[in-house]
């Protein structure tokens, strides 16, 4: 159960260490910086980092790759991240949490770096997978979904009312030997679009999509042992690379 606490826990902490940031930084003056003020991230730093090109990451016998594009529709534009996980280690079959931004799992998280034109810095944007707490599902742009309540609560075991009520078997998947899982991450650019230039006034054009940078986290903390799994845990992480240009948001 501690272990599903964590999850949420894990990206909570991120965000409020972020948003810590944002209240508490000051100018010489005392003056309360702005979020662009204190967010900024070189585009040099962020060109030469994607010119690498490391588009997967190794640990353990556990290697994930991606792939970027963004894929049209007819009024919008979405960032996908394709994503392939394999197995080389000795413990064959792989069980371990999938890639997601839909879970609540809080295994997956996509650090995004959008260039304001003209100007020679990035401004982050954390888009991260939903997060289960008091009764809703909130994701990474402030959308929320109401669980229904429990009945009889007041009968319930203390510690039930903390468990995590969407939690499924769903979230993992079992890789063989040779064998690989493949999925794909999306990105709305439409509600990217609406909590960037909330987040950054003025900094962005409403009718241009910026240019952008992705840096992916993934990291599975769940070994699934309510499910008799015993899945792989640990870090992985693709650097910032690059995405293909938007053709609208």
């Amino acid at each position: 159960m501690w272990k599903q606490l964590s999850v949420a826990s894990m990206c909570l902490g991120v965000l409020t260490l972020l948003a810590f940031a944002e209240q508490n930084a000051k100018t010489d003056v005392g003056k309360p910086k702005t979020a662009t003020e204190i967010s900024k991230v070189s585009l040099t730093m962020l060109e030469q980092e994607s010119a690498k090109g490391v588009l997967s990451a190794k640990k353990n016998g556990v290697a994930l790759a991606i792939k970027l594009k963004g894929a049209a529709e007819p009024e919008r534009t979405d960032l996908e991240i394709t994503w392939t996980l394999t197995y080389t280690g000795p413990r064959s079959p792989l069980i371990i949490v999938q890639p997601s931004l839909h879970h609540t799992s809080g295994a997956t998280m996509a650090i995004l770096y959008a260039v304001p034109k003209g100007k020679d810095f990035g401004l982050p944007f954390v888009v991260h997978g939903p997060i289960e707490m008091d009764g809703f599902v909130i994701d990474a742009f402030g959308d929320k979904i109401a669980l229904p309540k429990f009945k009889g609560i007041g009968t319930l075991p203390p510690l039930d009312r903390f468990k995590m009520r969407t939690r499924t078997k769903d979230w993992f998947v079992t890789v063989a030997a040779g064998k690989s899982a493949h999925g794909v991450l999306t990105i709305s650019a439409s509600k990217l679009k609406e909590a960037l230039l909330s987040k950054y006034p003025g900094q962005f054009d409403p009718k241009e999509p910026p240019r952008l940078f992705v840096d992916l986290v993934f990291n599975p903390i769940d070994r699934g042992e309510d499910f008799d799994f015993d899945a792989w845990v640990g870090e992985l992480n693709i650097p910032i690379n690059a995405v293909p240009a938007l053709s609208k948001w």
